[in-house]
């Protein structure tokens, strides 16, 4: 599997910003091989900026696969894709898509096993993926859709 890092919180991470006691520093690369003054100022500035959204959607590889639930967060023009909320807290996503040029486009709700699902399309002219995403009503896909527009 993959190596998870330890969860660093915004606060830790504003508190160490100022970088300015050697000792410490050589203490944390001491208990943490992958930490870097770089990664830490990252996750600071990153913990600053607001996220537009947060929220559930269902998305599937194509239409032979079954949906399945993923945590999104758009901010910015970045919208990323994490598999689970552990996986959020920690801000390591499954994909990051720039929506800079990308299109969205909505399709008909669908029957999927019971239920029905309101889909849309994510593409991008330098990716030969289409994204499919749908949301579990209408205007929650409609609100997905015009943020990502």
């Amino acid at each position: 599997g993959r190596r998870r890092r330890p969860a660093r919180t915004a606060e830790a991470a504003r508190a160490r910003r100022p970088m300015a006691n050697a000792t410490y520093i050589a203490d944390l690369r001491r208990s943490d091989p992958t930490w870097s003054p770089v990664a830490v100022e990252a996750q600071a500035v990153a913990a600053a900026v607001e996220a537009v959204a947060v929220g559930s959607l269902l998305e599937r590889a194509d239409v032979f696969q079954p949906w399945a639930h993923n945590r999104f967060v758009l901010d910015g023009p970045l919208l990323q894709v994490f598999r689970d909320e552990a996986d959020a807290e920690l801000g390591m996503p499954h994909a990051s898509l720039l929506m800079c040029g990308a299109t969205v486009a909505e399709i008909s709700p669908a029957s999927d096993g019971g239920r029905t699902v309101h889909p849309f399309v994510v593409t991008h002219p330098t990716s030969p993926r289409a994204y499919n995403f749908a949301a579990g009503s209408a205007e929650e896909a409609r609100t997905w859709v015009d943020m990502l527009r």
